[in-house]
């Protein structure tokens, strides 16, 4: 509370670090949004026919290095772990990360399952798993990216406005003193 405190009492800074922040927003929306729908093209292509398909296994649990916050006061994280299929072709092992499926622990993922991958046989690292969730998640987390490029625009939209108001609070407390 005292950081926001002293954000107030220098209405600059505080429409500079919100208007930083919102930038940031936008650029992380629109690279989010420009990555899911070239992974979306991809897979549409692939599964209208230029892909090929093969079945792939589970061969590890991959350690996402604790996304998920369990408590904030503390900041103690639990990992996530995430099922890693790999498929070999022409002799070469490749791979495909599903971070859909996740658990808490090692033995949440089930070594050794296997599930239909879809793979570009001219280059075999842009896969996806054959699933009927494959594209709503692409969707869902372009639709995630969307709402940062807005909260961004909102942002920078706000940050003069914060400005304005935080130096004309200032006046009016100094009138009044």
């Amino acid at each position: 509370m005292r950081e926001l405190s002293a954000l107030a009492r220098r209405p600059l800074l505080l429409g500079i670090v919100v208007g930083v922040v919102s930038l940031l927003l936008i650029v992380t929306g629109i690279m989010g949004v420009l990555s899911d729908s070239r992974d979306l093209g991809r897979l549409r292509a692939l599964e209208s026919g230029a892909g090929v398909r093969t079945d792939a296994t589970v061969t590890e649990a991959v350690d996402m290095q604790g996304n998920k916050l369990v408590n904030r006061r503390f900041g103690n994280r639990t990992p996530e772990y995430c099922p890693r299929y790999s498929f070999p072709v022409d002799g070469v092992d490749y791979s495909v990360l599903d971070q859909s499926d996740c658990g808490d622990s090692p033995s949440d993922v089930a070594l050794g399952a296997v599930a239909s991958v879809v793979y570009d046989p001219s280059d075999p690292t842009i896969a996806f798993l054959d699933t009927e969730e494959t594209a709503p998640d692409i969707r869902r987390d372009r639709l995630i990216s969307i709402a940062f490029v807005v909260a961004g625009v909102g942002g920078v939209v706000a940050s003069p406005l914060l400005v304005v108001r935080a130096r004309r609070r200032m006046r009016e407390r100094a009138q009044a003193r």
